[in-house]
Order: structure tokens, then sequence, then C-alpha cells
């Protein structure tokens, strides 16, 4: 089994520690702690070789246009083997943070349902042109705090050919996007991206992986049983995982549901299909 998109609150500002203490972090703090991580990650990766199969990444933010040099920049620098590419912003205001930010992005954006979700697909199809990201996180993220986290993109013609346009970029340069079972424990019945993204991404031949978007031990694997119920309910018969070939390249591996579900000892875990948290950890 694998995830693809996991944080620890040792090197993540957001999985834990007070506002206060965050108030204090400079930008000086933020890249000694980001090189702390590379060091500490690799020789995790090094130690444990033998083992398991760990990749060394970040997660990266589109919060405005010029977030693409910075990112870039920080790519040349440390090398990373994948960088997760996601959208947490919107006119430089977080929409997954709570229902009050979502709502200033929205008025912000010009007021309307519409246009914001418009700019989360443009701001993220800016990201995805420029970046190539081996995996997509979290798709459809916007509708986390939406009033209606089920809303129907396809009512407004102009978002949904946004996102058709998306979706056929992440397809066409062989992008991986996450199946990722956060939303399932902050009180949503489907993993992004939902059933009417997800159908869509398979029409357009688009490729899907697995992430828990752990931000604690706890999190780890968390609802994964779900997932396994909602991928089967879609009608996927195959995920992808990152690999490594035989001259240590990073590789796209396509894995077979018949044996990740049922030749697989993770699934026989029971604390998988019984686990719950209410960690206000995002």
């Amino acid at each position: 089994m694998w995830s693809h998109h996991s944080h620890s609150g040792q090197y993540c500002q957001h999985a834990q520690d007070s506002l206060e203490d965050i108030k204090g972090i400079t930008i000086d703090d933020l890249e000694r702690q980001f090189t702390a991580y590379f060091v500490h990650a690799h020789g995790i990766k090094s130690r444990y070789k033998n083992k398991i199969e760990i990749f060394v990444g970040f997660e990266i933010d589109y919060i405005r246009p010029e977030s693409l040099d910075f990112i870039k920049l920080t790519i040349k620098k440390f090398r990373p083997d994948f960088i997760v590419g996601s959208i947490h912003h919107v006119e430089g205001i977080p929409i997954d943070f709570n229902q009050e930010l979502w709502t200033r992005a929205r008025e912000k954006a010009g007021g309307s349902e519409e246009i914001l979700y418009a700019h989360y697909f443009d701001d993220q199809f800016s990201m995805l042109q420029e970046l190539r990201p081996a995996v997509v996180g979290h798709f459809d993220l916007i509708r986390l705090f939406a009033p209606n986290s089920k809303i129907d993109f396809q009512q407004w013609p102009v978002v949904w050919e946004k996102i058709i346009r998306n979706i056929s970029f992440i397809s066409d340069y062989g992008g991986l996007v996450e199946i990722n079972s956060s939303s399932l424990r902050k009180d949503w019945d489907e993993p992004y991206p939902r059933r009417d993204i997800a159908q869509l991404i398979i029409s357009c031949q688009g490729r899907f992986t697995l992430s828990d978007d752990s931000h604690s031990i706890a999190q780890v694997g968390l609802n994964y049983h779900k997932v396994r119920d909602y991928v089967q309910s879609l009608g996927i018969s195959e995920l992808y995982c990152l690999n490594t070939d035989a001259d240590g390249e990073l590789e796209k591996k396509r894995v077979f549901l018949s044996e990740l579900w049922w030749a697989n000892d993770f699934w026989t875990e029971t604390k998988i299909k019984s686990m719950s948290v209410s960690d206000p950890a995002r």
C-alpha cells in the first residue's frame, strides 16, 4: 500500500503548533526548516531502503503568479523525487481553512460562486502548465467550504469547460490525480475528487493514485476502506503509484485492483476498518 501525500508536525506548520507560535516565524526560519526536512527525510530514506520505498518531495501551493518562480527555484535547489501540485488559495486567500476565509475569497473574486470556481480552476491550470506535477492534489478542494459541497459544476458551462481543459491537460502529460481520503475525515461522504469529477477523469483516460493526506500518525491510511468502496463503485480497474525502475529512475507503476484489494495484507488490518479521529489538523 502507499500514499503520495503526507505531512508531519515536525516540519509542516499547519499540522501542529499554535497560531501565536507561527506568527513569529520568518521566511529564513521556514527555509532553514525546509532544508532540515530534506536532510532528515533523505536520511530516513537511506536507513529504511531495504524495507520500504520512500520518496522525498513536497506539496506546492499556487498563491499568486509569483509563486511559480519561487517553486521552480525550490525544485532546482532541492531536486525532489516528485511534487504534489495543489491550489489552496484564490485571490491570495485560503479556501480550505474555514468558512469565513472561503467566503472572503468569494467576495474578493467578484461575489459569486461561479467566478470563484472559475478563478480556482484557472489558477490550477496555470500551475499545471508551469510545473506538470507528477501528482495533482485534491482536485476539487474548492468545494470543501462551499455552501453545498456537492454543487454541480455543470450548471456553469464556463466553469465546466475549465475543468475539462485541466483534466485533459493532466491526462496528456501523464499526471496522476489523487483519490484523497482526507475529505472523509472532514464530513464528506466521498473522497476528493467527487464522483462528477472522477467520472470525467475516467472519460478522459486519466490516471488515479491514492493519498491519505495525513497530518498525524493516526491519519495514516485512515478511511482507505471507504476509498476502496468508492473506487469499486466507479468501475475503476487500476490505479498507479510511483516506483523506481531498474536504473533508479522514477516511474508510474500500474497496479491492478484485483492485486491491490485482495492480495495485500494491508486490507486485513482491523484498525484500517475501524479507526476514526476528530483531529482539528487539516
